[in-house]
């Protein structure tokens, strides 16, 4: 759970059968909560600086709610993306990733090379021109589902 906030989604994901989850959340009060949440569930909780090989494991899912910079953490976990192929669940806001710098368009495409089918989670849509119409709003993204190629139902 990247941008694991307070624990919410986490304690969510535990509710509906996950066995472990680890959390990465940089602000530091949403940390304080967070590790308050946590203590004695299976929730590994991980704030600030840490080295990426601290996180070179398996996983089946990963979610990614961090302000317009998902890009960049698909690119730090691209070794995770290709060995393992989660399922990917992100926050999509283009006005949050254009405030980064980069054009929405590259996180969709990237994780298309990465072999990934990227569709809204919330309708299916899978045209990057809808995509983009559909999630331009100022105040909130959707959620963009990505699926390795390899496990599609």
């Amino acid at each position: 759970d990247v941008g694991a906030g307070c624990g919410e989604t986490a304690r969510f994901f535990l509710e509906h059968g996950a066995k472990k989850i680890i959390c990465i959340e940089s602000d530091d009060v949403c940390y304080t909560y967070l590790a308050k949440n946590s203590i004695g569930r299976p929730i590994e909780s991980i704030h600030k600086s840490f080295a990426l090989s601290d996180l070179d494991r398996d996983y089946d899912f990963i979610k990614m709610d961090i302000e317009g910079a998902e890009y960049f953490a698909i690119l730090g976990m691209h070794h995770i993306l290709s060995l393992s192929k989660p399922i990917v669940l992100m926050e999509f806001h283009p006005p949050s990733i254009r405030e980064t710098g980069l054009d929405p368009v590259n996180v969709i495409h990237h994780m298309r090379t990465l072999g990934y089918s990227v569709s809204l989670a919330d309708n299916g849509e899978t045209d990057i021109d809808m995509i983009l119409s559909e999630t331009n709003d100022l105040y909130g993204g959707r959620n963009l589902l990505c699926v390795h190629n390899e496990n599609q139902i």
